[in-house]
């Protein structure tokens, strides 16, 4: 199990997690929410770990905590199948590391039980220079990872996570960016114009059928950006973001 420095474990919580996890357990996700019983997997299908991955992605039944903190590990599923982070990323490392981690195992627990809590800040939601090759890039490795699984039951996940990729854009990196005065209005909707009308960007972003799966802020983005309202997409995120700063979750 990992641990950030400044989050806290509730000691007692933690131990009556613990005591569910069998030798072989490879994953115990903790704090699911949706979950009514613990769900236990054995020897997990390629259906099974497919319904994970939208748990993971927040487009499921259940809702899986995306950080790496909420979940404990078993060694041995690590290191058999040399399961690293990818230095690479330094946001959605978390999220890219489970889905791996899923593909690899065979025994899942699911539990609503909660022994981890997070600190409310977060530096993630500063502006970040790197934030924007970051999330190319992340989306990059997400779509390698979707295709590679050859079914189109997935293909929903990944549509999802491209389109919260363009959106988390808008409201971690161009409008952050913009009120600490590292570039203007009309150069970061100059910027997120060229990023969107790529194919894969485009694609996505017109897809009115995944705005059940956002909140109000990232449907409102969504919808400026498939009518190619760029500098009302950062205008409007400003706004958003002055009536109600990004919290981390």
């Amino acid at each position: 199990m990992f641990l950030d420095a400044d989050d806290t474990i509730d000691s007692e919580k933690l131990l009556d997690v613990w005591k569910k996890v069998k030798p072989d357990t490879d994953l115990l996700f903790s704090d699911v929410t949706g979950l009514k019983e613990d769900q236990i997997i054995s020897s997990a299908t390629k259906n099974q770990k497919i319904e994970l991955y939208k748990d993971l992605a927040d487009i499921g039944e259940h809702r899986i905590p995306i950080g790496v903190y909420f979940t404990i590990y078993s060694r041995k599923l690590l290191t058999d199948n040399e399961l690293f982070f990818d230095t690479n990323l330094r946001v959605g490392e978390d999220m890219y590391f489970n889905l791996r981690c899923i593909e690899a195992a065979k025994n899942i627990i699911l539990t609503n039980k909660k022994y981890y809590y997070l600190q409310e800040s977060h530096s993630v939601y500063l502006f970040k220079k790197e934030n924007l090759d970051n999330e190319l890039y992340f989306i990059k490795v997400t779509d390698e990872f979707f295709n590679n699984q050859n079914d189109d039951q997935v293909t929903i996940v990944n549509q999802r996570m491209a389109a919260k990729g363009i959106i988390f854009l808008v409201y971690r990196y161009f409008v952050p960016g913009i009120f600490e005065k590292q570039f203007s209005v009309y150069e970061a909707s100059k910027k997120l114009k060229a990023i969107s009308q790529s194919d894969k960007h485009e694609k996505y972003i017109s897809l009115g059928n995944l705005d059940k799966y956002f909140s109000g802020r990232e449907k409102l983005v969504r919808k400026l950006l498939s009518k190619h309202q760029y500098w009302l997409t950062i205008v409007a995120g400003m706004i958003m973001n002055k009536l109600k700063p990004e919290k981390r979750y």
